[in-house]
């Protein structure tokens, strides 16, 4: 956690010689004090930054310009109050994690919505490991293979891979990651998935649903695709996930609606916002475990 006292140059010279009435410190001084704040807006400033883009979840400036001391500190009390009450509920996530039995959590919604951004965040804060079926797939295109291919053609439609296909490479990735607690980014993408997934390896324990409009995931992916060269980037492609989306994966939702295992999110505003949100829900999911129990999706 990284705490910054904002305030402006010219209220920070008038508390330091405010001070020097008073204190004999002999870096109280005008000159002094000048070049202070000069190293300070030179060097300190970039410290600044490289904190908050290294730590952007556990960042927090208040401004403090206008504040007299006490409410400074009932600023800070209130931001670290929350914080480690945050930070103790995460680790009682780790402490639940029963060693013996495998977990999954389904990490749902529709391309754009930022699920690889927040289950980065989820890793970190919960210990899971996370396996993106989207990436599973890109790196078997990148393999050369035969199914590799076929995948390629596939994405490049904008279709859905098959599901023997997409679980086979789910199978193996757990398997070899040798872990038990799994965030499955992306899948299922359809009922007859869900069926598959919790026929033949399990059932989720959470289903997190990412939502969001379909103007804000179009605009994220086309500026997504200015760098990230993927094949299913471009706008005539995405016209044809967002509808293979409504079609097979929004009732994947529905279903999982009915089994109080499902979390939803909006997923509209900032990742740093978003992420408030995911990680309060999947600590009430600690706290209220849901119903393990799970019945078969129709097919």
């Amino acid at each position: 956690m990284v705490i910054y006292l904002d305030c402006p140059t010219d209220k920070l010279e008038e508390r330091l010689l405010l001070r020097a009435g008073t204190h004999e410190r002999s870096d109280d001084k005008s000159e002094v004090i000048q070049r202070r704040l000069d190293l300070y807006n030179k060097e300190y400033q970039e410290i600044i930054r490289l904190f908050q883009n290294a730590y952007p979840y556990d960042f927090i400036s208040i401004k403090v310009g206008s504040l007299q001391k006490v409410e400074v500190f009932l600023e800070v009390a209130t931001h670290m109050k929350e914080m480690f009450n945050l930070e103790a509920r995460s680790a009682l996530v780790h402490k639940k994690h029963d060693c013996n039995k495998i977990e999954y959590v389904f990490i749902l919604g529709g391309p754009g919505c930022g699920k690889g951004t927040q289950c980065k965040h989820m890793v970190r804060d919960f210990g899971y490991t996370h396996i993106s079926t989207g990436d599973l797939l890109r790196n078997e295109v990148k393999s050369g293979t035969k199914m590799g291919k076929e995948i390629d053609e596939i994405m490049r439609s904008g279709g859905l891979v098959p599901n023997n296909i997409t679980i086979t490479l789910l199978e193996n990735a757990m398997r070899q990651s040798g872990c038990k607690h799994f965030l499955i980014d992306g899948y299922p993408r359809s009922l007859e998935q869900a069926h598959a997934f919790e026929e033949k390896i399990g059932h989720p324990g959470v289903v997190l649903y990412l939502h969001c409009s379909t103007s804000t995931m179009e605009k994220r992916l086309l500026e997504r695709g200015k760098t990230s060269k993927r094949a299913d980037d471009n706008a005539e492609v995405i016209k044809l996930r967002f509808e293979t989306f409504q079609k097979e994966s929004k009732p994947v939702v529905d279903f999982y609606k009915g089994t109080k295992k499902l979390k939803e999110v909006s997923a509209e505003k900032d990742p740093e916002t978003v992420y408030k949100h995911v990680k309060q829900a999947l600590l009430e999911t600690v706290e209220k475990p849901a119903d393990t129990a799970s019945h078969p999706p129709a097919k």
